[in-house]
């Protein structure tokens, strides 16, 4: 059975070297933000804490927020493995744990059809989407679009991606090291993107 969607993280996977959002903040000469905006650095706090958090982003248009990500080191073979994918077919999409203008900006960029990540309001509201969140909106996202697990691929490159890649058919593990809880999933050490594509439109 052909793969029919395949979902990506983003940071690691995507780009390599310094994620996005510590891109976005050397773009506007303010590195505390990388640690101040992490969301998983929110857990356990309220609603008013984390918008207090990221207030300082509010004033600034999401446009201008997403400046500086046009500098971001791409994973190599990034532009080519979804080109290979859209031209059979492919539905693409990125799932992340940074924040959903910075994910909206990258899927625009490789052309995904569509995007799973930390969600910012305009009143700063924050809506978390945590690693464990990966798995079962790559699930939702299948049911809807009517594809069966098999047609399915999920590509990562850390333990929090666990859950991502449990919940697709075909699971693709680009770090350096394949956990041991992940045992059954492909490695590609070298983490050349094109070739994962391949891998998989070869399923």
């Amino acid at each position: 059975m052909a793969v029919r969607l395949v979902a990506f993280d983003l940071d690691g996977t995507l780009i390599r070297g310094p994620d996005s959002l510590t891109v976005l903040a050397a773009g506007f000469a303010r590195p505390e933000w990388a640690e101040r905006m992490e969301i998983l650095g929110m857990r356990g706090e309220d609603a008013a804490a984390m918008r207090r958090r990221v207030a300082p982003w509010l004033p600034i248009p999401a446009a201008e927020r997403c400046r500086p990500l046009a500098s971001a080191s791409l994973a190599p073979g990034a532009d080519e493995a979804f080109r290979l994918l859209h031209a059979r077919g492919v539905t693409t999409a990125i799932a992340s744990l940074s924040w959903d203008f910075i994910v909206e900006w990258f899927a625009g960029r490789f052309g995904a059809a569509h995007y799973a990540a930390v969600g910012l309001a305009a009143d700063g509201t924050v809506t978390p989407f945590w690693p464990e969140d990966k798995g079962p909106w790559l699930g939702r996202l299948a049911a809807t679009l009517g594809l069966r697990r098999a047609e399915v691929a999920a590509v990562g490159d850390s333990p929090r991606d666990a859950a991502l890649l449990r919940a697709a058919g075909h699971g693709f593990y680009v770090g350096a090291e394949l956990p041991a809880d992940l045992e059954g999933i492909e490695h590609h050490p070298d983490g050349d993107l094109a070739r994962v594509a391949r891998a998989i439109i070869d399923r």
